[in-house]
């Protein structure tokens, strides 16, 4: 337990030295107020609205950029985390040392969940206090808070998968671009009838709680949930992240280092 402990503070001082860490944060800080603002500034200018709600100022922030960024970001951060490490000896002389090569797998899916997770979770709520200082009527927190979980746990997924591939494909920068582009497209197809089961999909179900607030009539009457919904793409989510973790150390394991 104690060499997973340092492991993991290993881990946050290569991010944090490496200024990945501060680079992520200020990103999302940046974005969690430029992005309301300027729907806003689109809203007031725009005669079809009439009252300004709080999902409308938080449309495009969830439905388009938080996603982008996140899938931009994670394969960039994550791809040499393994790769890299592998080729230039470093993984090698950590695990001369007596730490596990599980330990070793989880304490970077830890850290790089973390620290996404952290700089996801302060841009979402800076900007809902944001966007609901501006609307004429806010968007409820019980809202935020769902949206919040959904995208953390595609965060998870997005991490996990870029440490399997960083862990099968030795050249980090090939890993780097198949993670961009399954991402993008789990991304661009989430809306298609044959997305339900994909991770994708929880980018769509967050972007369709913004919009419960734009539609409260359809909540009233108890539709929404029934139609948009994605519980399954949820759980898929989940025990796909977990398979990836599992084969990234099985395959750590058997690897000659």
């Amino acid at each position: 337990m104690h060499n997973f402990l340092l492991m993991l503070k290993k881990e946050l001082w290569h991010s944090w030295s490496s200024s990945k860490i501060v680079t992520i944060l200020a990103l999302f800080a940046l974005l969690s107020i430029v992005a309301p603002f300027m729907q806003y500034q689109k809203s007031i200018s725009s005669s079809s609205y009439v009252v300004l709600r709080g999902g409308e100022l938080l449309y495009e922030f969830y439905y388009l950029y938080i996603g982008i960024l996140l899938i931009i970001l994670i394969p960039f951060m994550v791809m040499s985390v393994v790769a890299g490490e592998i080729k230039n000896n470093t993984a090698a002389s950590l695990l001369v040392k007596p730490i596990g090569r599980t330990g070793y797998i989880l304490s970077k899916f830890i850290v790089y969940f973390l620290i996404f997770g952290l700089a996801a979770t302060i841009a979402i709520l800076c900007s809902a206090v944001y966007a609901n200082a501006l609307a004429f009527e806010p968007i409820e927190f019980s809202v935020i808070w769902s949206i919040l979980a959904l995208i953390l746990v595609f965060i998870a997924f997005a991490v996990a998968l870029m440490l399997f591939l960083s862990t099968i494909i030795r050249n980090q920068n090939v890993a780097g671009a198949i993670g961009l582009s399954l991402l993008m497209g789990l991304f661009f197809i989430r809306l298609l009838p044959a997305a339900g089961l994909l991770p994708g999909k929880l980018l769509a179900w967050a972007w369709e709680k913004v919009s419960m607030t734009l539609y409260p009539n359809l909540v009233e009457q108890g539709l929404w949930e029934n139609v948009h919904a994605s519980w399954p793409a949820f759980f898929v989510t989940i025990a796909s992240s977990a398979v990836f973790i599992i084969v990234s150390i099985f395959i750590i394991k058997r690897r000659e280092l």
